[in-house]
């Protein structure tokens, strides 16, 4: 997922169109196989996906890695919705698909008895090796579109006037740093299950240690404390490879720098 927009400038007079045209088509790419993705995911929501389904969605997950590096490409706080969108759709997506065909055993109304949440975990499980192709390129996606959001994220929040720090603006940093917090999580609980393939198990471990430095950053000390403790304790437990990236990703949160991200809280 290397950026795929350097072009040279053969006349400078065509400079701007030359660059701006592949962006675009990028996103336009990017955002249609987003949209189709979720469309597909909703459809039909309490049966299993077929053979043929799973391999559409695994192409269109493709077209979304291939093409996610636009999002990184868009660094101004205009830009902020489109990757916030892309983030949150990525992961409504994930969601839809584990919790595909299980509309049926929980009902918000009611109370929830053990016996079905074990099923409900056994049914999700299954969906996360049966859905494997698509579920494990998402997932690890979502981690870079985090990372793309943060530096972003962190500018806007620099320029916010002082007045427009809001009860609102700051309950959604709370939100958005404890779902940073939780993909973390998530991403541990990859790496250490070893019913998971190794190589995706790895591919987490890589992403992880690719993004843990701007995860790091957008979190509040205390909260950076507590995932660098389950990351010691995952560490502490592991076994090469994995253990030299849990290395690194613990090194990197234990950073007590603290920037407007960081510092601003309700």
């Amino acid at each position: 997922m290397k950026g795929k927009f350097s072009f040279l400038m053969v006349v400078f007079l065509l400079a701007a169109r030359v660059d701006a045209a592949p962006e675009e088509s990028s996103l336009e790419t990017f955002q249609s196989a987003l949209d189709e993705i979720i469309t597909f995911s909703q459809r039909d929501s309490g049966k299993k996906l077929d053979s043929v389904d799973i391999e559409r969605l695994s192409a269109l997950v493709n077209v979304l890695v291939d093409q996610g590096m636009v999002l990184a490409q868009r660094s101004s706080t205009d830009d902020l919705p489109i990757i916030m969108e892309a983030c949150r759709g990525a992961s409504e997506a994930s969601t839809l698909l584990l919790m595909r065909g299980l509309e049926d055993r929980i009902s918000s109304s009611e109370n929830v008895s053990d016996e079905t949440l074990d099923s409900v975990q056994l049914m999700m499980k299954e969906n996360a090796l049966n859905y494997s192709v698509v579920l494990e390129p998402l997932m690890v996606f979502s981690l870079r579109c985090n990372s793309y959001t943060i530096p972003v994220l962190e500018e806007f929040v620099r320029l916010l006037p002082s007045h427009e720090v809001t009860k609102v603006r700051m309950e959604g940093l709370s939100m958005f740093r404890n779902g940073i917090f939780n993909m973390i999580v998530g991403s541990l609980n990859v790496i250490a299950d070893e019913e998971i393939s190794t190589e995706h198990r790895l591919e987490t471990a890589s992403t992880l240690d690719e993004v843990a430095a701007e995860f790091s950053s957008a979190m509040t000390i205390p909260l950076r404390q507590r995932a660098e403790e389950l990351v010691r304790s995952a560490r502490e437990g592991s076994v090469p490879p994995f253990r030299e990236y849990l290395v690194r990703i613990e090194e990197a949160l234990k950073d007590r720098g603290c920037n407007a991200l960081c510092a601003t809280s309700p």
